[in-house]
């Protein structure tokens, strides 16, 4: 069994980030285990992840921790990829031992699989899109401070996985994620969009001069904030609807289009399996495979 030792990561920070994607299908990756705790946040696609005695489907905005010497690994990936946190508590310049106490991140923990196999998780909890929207600028913040290396990145590595735990705290425990103070700006277009996406007619240039911008701002603003352009950030709300609608038998795949602002089958069809890696009519076959879907913010 592959073993993972990250110490030449960390020097003092005692956190760091990685992302890694799994596009083979059904190829399994070997399972391993490491001398870190990982907090694993699944960015796309879907995919199994194995343990010993078991397993369990995972899908965007699954997350969970393995401990050290817990053996894992991940299977049946399409379009599959993960964002990793590794830390050693011993090393992280807040108190473990104080935030390991709150009720969220100690529930989070203790639904986690021994290494022995003698317990085995349920369900991995999950970051519906508002919460995910949230903590998406914190991860892009820990990526750049971890390749920028300032002289405080170690402070501000820290400082952003604290928030990080607190949002996801918030969300084992059902209240909702706290937003970091943000852009008024995005919050504004964000509402915007997620109320009005069905429209076919959306346009992003219309959408920033509405509201008083240049698209060259609006761009900004949402690759600051978000990751995403604005174009990508309402392709993804659509197609997350999407998603929901081919689950039921009752709405066609061209209605289904059509209701979450496509209106051309064609180009539905070939951003849906961009995003899931299955066309829409293959993903509504494997639809009872996959993890149900979280409710919407």
């Amino acid at each position: 069994m592959k073993v993972e030792t990250h110490w030449h990561f960390y020097g003092r920070c005692g956190v760091s980030i990685s992302s890694i994607r799994y596009p083979g299908n059904p190829d399994s990756e070997l399972m391993h285990y490491h001398d870190f705790h990982e907090l694993v946040i699944v960015r796309e696609g879907t995919g199994r992840h194995l343990y010993p005695g078991g397993s369990c489907p995972l899908g965007k905005g699954n997350f969970f921790v393995v401990r050290p010497g817990s053996p894992h690994g991940y299977a049946d990936c399409r379009n599959f990829e993960l964002v990793n946190v590794l830390f050693f508590p011993e090393l992280l310049l807040f108190s473990w031992e104080k935030a390991e106490a709150d009720p969220g991140i100690s529930r989070l923990l203790d639904s986690v699989p021994s290494p022995d196999g003698s317990s085995a998780p349920g369900a991995p909890p999950c970051l519906n899109a508002g919460a995910f929207d949230t903590i998406r600028p914190l991860l892009l913040a820990m990526k750049r401070e971890r390749l920028e290396k300032k002289s405080d990145f170690e402070l501000a590595m820290n400082a952003n996985f604290l928030q990080l735990l607190l949002n996801l705290s918030r969300t084992v425990l059902g209240s909702k994620p706290a937003r970091p103070a943000g852009e008024p700006r995005l919050n504004r277009l964000i509402g915007f969009l997620k109320t009005n996406y069905p429209d076919p007619r959306l346009q992003i240039s219309g959408i920033a001069a509405e509201n008083n911008m240049t698209l060259k701002t609006m761009e900004r603003l949402f690759r600051k904030y978000t990751g995403v352009s604005p174009a990508a950030y309402l392709s993804g709300l659509r197609l997350e609807h999407a998603a929901e609608l081919l689950k039921s038998p009752e709405c066609s795949i061209t209605e289904t289009a059509f209701r979450c602002g496509f209106s051309n089958l064609a180009y539905f069809s070939r951003v849906f399996r961009q995003k899931y890696g299955l066309s829409p009519r293959e993903y509504r076959h494997n639809s009872n495979a996959l993890p149900p879907a979280a409710p919407r913010a």
